[in-house]
């Protein structure tokens, strides 16, 4: 296809749901695909999705940013976070626990009772048993020790997507790990892939946003090499104050004079005194 390099088509064709750029522009404005994967994980026909955000930031002020992969609002109000996660890093439990919890800041006003908060799920779907126990499916609600549900509406849930035997979601599985559309089970994923990976608009689309990629990264290391050549000469210019502190040290001047000669800060001063002992 002409303007697209070789490298960027042989990308696009080996994506599979499981490479974040692809499943970003696979579910972008694609309520439809999203309410019938959530259908079917949730073995719930009857959700009914009314808006989606691929790679939604939710910002708090006090606390750590997170980033959800598919956010979903059905017309209950209700929230839904998919992620698809390649590595299973040890933290994934607790990363789930904290995502619910911004889902219930974003979904409750400022002076709303609480009884109007909505269900919220998050899905891990992995490569690999983040549980351990070799079940292919974890659902996890709040119990007490009897096995009393508390029915607070929240919802963590963890897919093994390469568990070896057959099971409900076996085949949606599969298409999620597949690259080829020609070998997709379902239709309405098979028809999806087929118009980024086959047709020229959704080749085109798909180019551009490796495009965007390659930017954002560059951009990136760019900034990083700035931040660390700025770190690296603000080190340099500390170790040739700390060395004229240490002479004038030696010569019992006053650690308040030294900091005001060198526009340093008596604490600092104090340190470089502890440091040559």
């Amino acid at each position: 296809m002409k303007n697209i390099p070789e490298e960027n088509l042989r990308l696009i064709q080996e994506f599979t749901l499981f490479d974040d750029l692809y499943m970003n522009v696979f579910f972008k404005d694609f309520e439809e695909g999203a309410q019938w994967m959530l259908r079917l994980i949730l073995d719930d026909p009857q959700i009914e999705i009314e808006s989606v955000r691929v790679q939604e930031v939710v910002l708090n002020l006090t606390s750590k940013t997170s980033r959800f992969d598919i956010a979903a609002t059905d017309k209950k109000a209700n929230h839904y976070d998919t992620e698809f996660q390649t590595v299973l890093y040890p933290d994934l439990k607790k990363r789930g626990r904290f995502y619910l919890s911004n889902e219930d800041m974003d979904m409750l006003p400022r002076g709303e009772n609480y009884d109007t908060l909505a269900d919220s799920y998050v899905i891990f779907i992995c490569r690999g048993d983040v549980i351990g126990d070799g079940a292919p499916m974890h659902h996890f609600t709040m119990k007490d020790e009897n096995g009393l549900e508390l029915g607070d509406g929240q919802h963590l849930i963890f897919i093994n997507a390469d568990y070896a035997g057959d099971w409900r979601l076996k085949d949606l599985m599969e298409d999620f790990k597949e690259a080829d559309p020609d070998k997709m089970r379902y239709d309405i994923l098979k028809k999806r892939a087929e118009r980024l990976k086959k047709e020229e608009v959704g080749i085109m689309y798909m180019n551009e946003s490796l495009r965007d990629l390659v930017s954002k990264r560059e951009q990136a290391a760019q900034l990083a090499g700035y931040e660390m050549a700025y770190e690296t000469a603000q080190r340099e210019q500390y170790e040739k104050q700390a060395k004229i502190a240490q002479k004038m040290l030696a010569d019992h001047m006053p650690a308040k004079k030294i900091a005001e000669l060198l526009d340093m800060t008596v604490e600092e001063i104090e340190k470089i005194r502890k440091n040559e002992r």
